[in-house]
């Protein structure tokens, strides 16, 4: 059995109907009473990133914050603007694909997930 925890961390119910969209200004207010309610077995917030229960991931609390070190470190030195546009898919996990569109409008994607960024350091 595969339960894809992309989909459940972006769930309509749960998240409202931009549940599909990064946008990390969300955890800057009071999270929506669906979020704050649900149900969701998660060890870090209503999210299931690091599955719950006796199966959870052990290293989970040592990997949110070595997560918060390393950007804050990495925001603090560099700059980021956004490269070529890329398209989300799904297959076994959501990863991003640099997509180019073609003169006669068809969009052909990388067979290798990228994400292409602009990163330049701090003046």
């Amino acid at each position: 059995m595969l339960i894809s925890l992309g989909r459940a961390n972006q769930c309509r119910e749960t998240w409202g109907d931009d549940g599909e969209v990064f946008r990390p200004e969300r955890w800057l207010n009071p999270l929506p009473h669906s979020v704050s309610e649900a149900k969701l077995p998660g060890v870090y917030s209503p999210m299931m990133t690091f599955a719950a229960g006796p199966r959870s991931c052990i290293g989970y609390r040592f990997a949110v914050l070595e997560l918060k070190i390393v950007l804050t470190r990495l925001i603090k030195t560099f700059q980021f603007a956004p490269g070529q546009p890329v398209q989300w898919r799904s297959h076994g996990c959501i990863s991003p694909h640099v997509a180019e569109k073609l003169e006669d409008g068809t969009t052909i994607l990388d067979q290798a997930p990228s994400l292409p960024l602009m990163v330049s350091p701090v003046q």
